[in-house]
């Protein structure tokens, strides 16, 4: 019996005709072996499969779907995985080639774990950032590919394909299930933060109403297996304040602070935070505290204006005020 660590690769890929090439030319490397290399075409409609066509090698397989979506396109290679580990590659980013070497080092080295994190680069249009990530439950971070999943750790769970932000509502519950998580102290993958058109990066007010939604699921997620191992509370491996952390910082702080500032119109503004704020099943767990340790007092007061129903008022704190000052300082010619 072959008792060899064999990863699964999984890329979905959809419109990305100029991205796709690079993104397999990284992971088909001659030292990338022990793999295989599964491709979801998810209905693309310009020339991404015949790029894909164009590369002929044992490990890739390619699978085409009609078009459902990213969470849709993992899913279906999780279901046609052979893999005893699980890697996700997004289809417009590129790995460095030591990628699966090092996961399979690793792997040889701690056998026992359920899950590995490693580095990674943010790269946009202003340059790139290197990103640290922890083996913890915080340090790894909500994403999917920046993590090596012992397949076993993801079992017959697959991601959510009615809501966008899945990594969220899916992959911190995984996280906060592993037993063992070791760190892979490499920088392994570049991802295209700001590339046009792609999902994350597309303003669409609807979209973002799903954050609140995904986080409530990654709640519920985590308390149910918590149930499920017998523990009294997830806090017992997470600390008292997980849930309150995740409704501070990954709803409401990227969710209204940071994404609503992009809003320039006042009134699609506010009833945008207000459906955001109605869609969370516990804002109480927001916590403008730590909202004032990171942002000051008027952000943390605008915040709590907002979490009571004055929106208006929370709207003018947070955005009106300096609205007005940057159009004083236009009209009377001010730096």
């Amino acid at each position: 019996m072959n008792t060899q660590p064999f990863v699964s690769v999984i890329v979905p890929a959809y419109n990305i005709a100029d991205y796709i090439g690079p993104c397999l030319t990284s992971l088909l490397v001659p030292e990338a072996t022990q793999c295989e290399i599964i491709v979801v075409d998810d209905g693309s409609t310009d020339a991404t499969p015949e790029v894909i066509a164009g590369y002929d090698d044992p490990r890739l397989r390619v699978i085409r779907q009609a078009n459902g979506g990213l969470g849709s396109a993992r899913n279906t290679g999780l279901d046609a995985a052979q893999g005893h580990y699980i890697l996700f590659v997004d289809g417009d980013d590129w790995v460095e080639p030591d990628l699966i070497p090092q996961c399979i080092s690793h792997i040889q080295r701690y056998p026992d774990a359920d899950l590995f994190v490693f580095d990674y680069v943010d790269i946009t249009e202003h340059g790139s950032e290197k990103r640290i990530c922890g083996n913890d439950f915080w340090g790894a971070k909500s994403s999917a590919w920046n993590k090596l999943f012992k397949q076993t750790l993801i079992g017959n769970d697959r991601f959510d394909e009615d809501i966008f932000y899945e990594d969220l509502a899916v992959v911190r519950p995984w996280v906060a299930r592993a037993a063992e998580i070791q760190r892979i102290d490499a920088v392994l993958y570049n991802y295209r933060f700001a590339r046009w058109g792609s999902i994350m990066n597309s303003f669409d007010v609807q979209r973002l109403l799903d954050l609140p939604l995904a986080v409530n699921r990654c709640v519920a997620r985590i308390e149910s297996d918590a149930r499920q191992r017998g523990m009294r509370s997830p806090a017992e491996r997470l600390g008292q304040e997980w849930k309150t952390r995740l409704y501070t910082f990954e709803a409401f702080i990227q969710g209204v602070i940071n994404r609503g500032q992009q809003l320039p119109d006042r009134h699609i503004r506010i009833n945008y935070v207000k459906q955001f704020i109605d869609r969370l099943n516990e804002p109480e767990s927001v916590d403008t505290e730590i909202i004032q340790r990171h942002h000051g007092l008027l952000v943390a007061v605008a915040s709590r204006c907002h979490l009571i129903g004055a929106h208006a008022l929370g709207d003018l704190l947070l955005h009106g005020l300096g609205e007005i000052k940057n159009g004083l300082r236009s009209k009377f010619g001010f730096s």
